[in-house]
């Protein structure tokens, strides 16, 4: 009877290890509650809707093969992907090792020996395979963690490859409306200091004052100071697409003109649930906080018992441990517990971290939802500033052409054309800056609506 009772003892003890070991390997995760609009704070019922962005090359509406080129080749190469993917393959490694765990060890014996404990055995070899204290359910915890850590470092791999396509076509079409705006101050320029020799001749007739040419010299330097900024900023912008490139600063050769490119394009979107759902970094952090999740078991579940397991066998060269000197097989099967008090530490710290990545979560969806209806706005302002700027400079060159051909039949001066010309000149410059303004925001939104980094024509990189 009290045999009985003992294996009852047991049994109900074994069960309840078994349940708690289950809670513990296995935490529950509550993905949390973030409350999203169906629409955006930002109304504007000519938007187009779309679900695929991710699959979707919006940089190839440019026409543009040197840009997908360049973005193909730079996706191979980008330090930032690639550092990317090798933290992708450190999380495989580590689930393989996770995986392999289950496989026991194996100490292999060879050689001669006269150890009494051994029976004198002389010539002698065998095999010890063991499970050095198997944690069945500290394993399980890792594996769910591991895996959990693979498909968070996949997330981290699009996110690097979104971050660069939009990096990269920013720094694109910055260098190209820089170099554009340098032509355009030159040309400014040129005209400027041709206005500032034709009102020095008068000032010396005495036809106007002082100050008329004073203000001119005025807005020369000005402009001259300008022009080094730009300068600067093409060599800037050069280096940042090398950078991207993986390569040393220099120049790089690109025959495309950035006024050929087209900046009307329809309004694009997507419903704020989708965002979330196309965004990696919004995956990536949820993942996290699960992997944060599952990290507090893989350290709860230590305080578990483990499973000590070992077989041995071999064979001497003398029969003293049997027939043909084979050993007789051992074999050891026993619980071992201990707890290291550290470990309660360690609990209390993945705690912090599972609060660390609840907050990262929160601030990440937020912010991505901040984000897209901000360049809504921004998409929507630029494109309408530019109709703006681009009639001003439309009605500026209608003036100067209608004023020239009043010129060249003699009707007025050319001094009355100087200034026409160089109103046209300002307004080149203004529209060409509105131009990059209206790239920069729709590179932007495509990118804060998580689109292209999973498109077909990138797929074998």
């Amino acid at each position: 009877m009290k045999i009985i009772k003992a294996w009852l003892l047991i049994f109900f003890s074994l069960i309840l290890i078994i349940l708690d070991g289950c809670s513990l390997i296995n935490p529950t995760y509550v993905k949390p509650n973030v409350e999203v609009a169906d629409n955006w704070a930002y109304i504007n019922e000519s938007i187009t809707y779309e679900s695929n962005f991710p699959y979707l090359a919006w940089w190839e509406q440019f026409n543009d093969p040197q840009l997908n080129h360049l973005i193909k080749q730079g996706l191979q190469v980008n330090n930032s992907v690639q550092k990317a993917f090798a933290h992708l393959e450190i999380a495989q490694g580590q689930l393989r090792a996770v995986n392999l765990s289950w496989i026991p060890g194996i100490n292999l014996y060879a050689g001669y020996s006269t150890n009494p404990a051994l029976g004198y055995p002389n010539y002698f070899y065998g095999a010890w395979p063991s499970y050095s204290a198997l944690n069945i359910f500290n394993l399980i915890s890792q594996h769910k963690a591991a895996t959990l850590n693979v498909e968070a470092q996949q997330y981290a791999v699009s996110a690097a490859r979104l971050t660069f396509i939009a990096q990269f076509t920013t720094g694109y079409f910055t260098y190209l409306a820089e170099s554009e705006r340098l032509e355009l101050v030159d040309s400014y320029l040129a005209d400027l200091s041709e206005w500032e020799s034709i009102k020095n001749t008068d000032f010396q007739r005495g036809l106007v004052p002082a100050q008329n040419v004073d203000e001119i010299q005025q807005r020369l330097w000005e402009l001259r100071a300008q022009r080094e900024l730009i300068v600067v900023n093409i060599q800037k912008a050069q280096n940042a697409l090398q950078y991207l490139l993986n390569q040393n600063p220099g120049p790089l050769m690109i025959n495309v003109h950035f006024e050929s490119f087209c900046t009307q394009f329809p309004d694009v979107g997507a419903q704020p649930v989708t965002v979330l759902n196309n965004r990696p970094d919004v995956e990536l952090a949820e993942t996290e906080l699960r992997l944060a999740t599952q990290n507090s078991g893989v350290i709860a579940s230590q305080l578990l018992p483990a499973v000590q397991l070992d077989y041995f066998a071999g064979q001497s060269d003398v029969d003293a441990k049997g027939p043909d000197g084979i050993y007789t097989p051992t074999t050891d099967a026993y619980l071992t517990w201990s707890v290291n008090p550290a470990i309660f530490g360690e609990i209390k710290s993945f705690s912090g971290a599972k609060k660390f990545a609840y907050a990262n979560y929160l601030e990440v969806v937020r912010g991505a939802l901040r984000d897209v209806d901000n360049d809504l706005v921004n998409h929507r302002d630029s494109n309408h500033r530019y109709e703006l700027i681009n009639k001003a400079y439309l009605t500026a060159l209608d003036k100067y052409q209608l004023n020239n051909a009043l010129y060249k039949k003699g009707i007025i001066a050319y001094n009355d054309i100087m200034v026409d010309k160089l109103n046209v000149d300002q307004a080149k410059i203004a529209l060409n800056q509105i131009k990059l303004l209206q790239m920069t925001t729709l590179i932007s939104l495509y990118q804060d609506l998580g689109g292209g980094y999973n498109s077909i024509s990138l797929r074998s990189n």
